[in-house]
């Protein structure tokens, strides 16, 4: 009997909406049995319907919230992140009896069968992870300022996508907890940076396809002109927004996350904070006199003469995605 694919993910009652397209993203291209774990940080009991609601018509999948609470995670360093990032940690805890598990941060969507990222053969290795080799910059700042031993170069990883070996990770639980409280002030990443400190070279390198960051991806590899980055855009399985978050700004990849969020009990609620945020103001002068102010949003302009809207543009949110898989 073969075991169900299992995936972790984080959240807490603020990030549910993103998390729960997120999942259904995976539902909507997996067809293999999919047992979902979710580190709860506080998730509401109506939220947590509403996440069930959402997933409905779904028949492939099983839910289980596990309270992080018993896990103490407020011994570990405040840092610009929810204590939640720290939860994954504690997954061979959590499920000790898997042999594989596969933990996905909240911002990302999946197009594509995650089953393939789930059966990558590990090898002996503890956990497989996607560099970060590109973002030089990155590294540079790790090394002279928070761990002068890194062994592992440009092989710095994010950790918003692992695939874990359960029986291997278990042996380097407390080394994590241990790390991460006492280097809790220099972390600038807190438990993406602990984890490439214990993990330093003992890890599988995974396929850019499987952890793809679309607007930083594009800054740091197409601008410099890598050959593959038209392939890994195109062929992409785990669209990850580190940087610009689809549901505050038009991304690289926002037709991709609109087209699973739309479809959740939170789309109309999503959609209408994304078309209410601000993301800018300019003028129009006359004579040098600004006598017109422009209020840019998410998907429109307001143009305002002596603060009375004279004209709105607005801008159409498309339905599907035109770059992603």
């Amino acid at each position: 009997m073969t075991e169900n694919i299992s995936v972790f993910f984080a959240s807490d009652d603020n990030y549910a909406p993103y998390l729960t397209s997120a999942i259904y993203s995976i539902l909507d291209n997996t067809k293999e049995k999919i047992d979902f774990y979710i580190l709860d940080g506080g998730i509401k009991n109506e939220t947590k319907q509403k996440i069930e609601d959402s997933l409905k018509d779904f028949g492939n999948y099983s839910l289980h919230y596990v309270d992080m609470t018993k896990f103490s995670l407020e011994r570990f360093p405040d840092c610009r992140f929810s204590a939640s990032s720290y939860s994954r940690y504690f997954i061979p805890e959590i499920a000790p009896d898997l042999k594989k598990a596969l933990y996905l941060d909240a911002d990302i969507i999946v197009s594509g069968d995650i089953a393939e990222l789930y059966h990558q053969d590990l090898e002996d290795y503890p956990l497989g992870a996607v560099t970060e080799d590109f973002m030089k910059a990155h590294h540079d700042i790790f090394c002279s300022k928070i761990w002068p031993d890194f062994q592992g170069g440009d092989n710095y990883f994010n950790s918003g996508v692992l695939l874990m070996n359960i029986p291997e990770m278990k042996k380097y639980t407390q080394e994590l907890v241990e790390k991460t409280i006492a280097l809790g002030p220099k972390l600038i990443c807190p438990d993406q940076d602990i984890l490439n400190i214990v993990f330093d070279k003992n890890f599988k390198k995974l396929d850019y396809r499987y952890n793809y960051f679309p607007d930083i991806f594009e800054l740091y590899l197409a601008a410099k002109g890598y050959k593959a980055a038209d392939s890994i855009r195109r062929t992409a399985l785990v669209t990850h927004y580190i940087g610009l978050k689809p549901w505050k700004n038009m991304t690289a990849a926002s037709d991709l996350y609109w087209k699973y969020a739309q479809r959740t009990v939170f789309g109309e609620e999503l959609k209408k904070k994304y078309a209410q945020r601000r993301i800018g103001k300019g003028k129009i002068c006359i004579l040098g006199i600004p006598l017109i102010k422009i209020e840019f949003f998410a998907n429109k302009q307001v143009y305002r003469f002596c603060r009375i809207p004279v004209l709105t543009k607005k801008f159409r949110m498309r339905e599907n995605t035109s770059s992603c898989g």
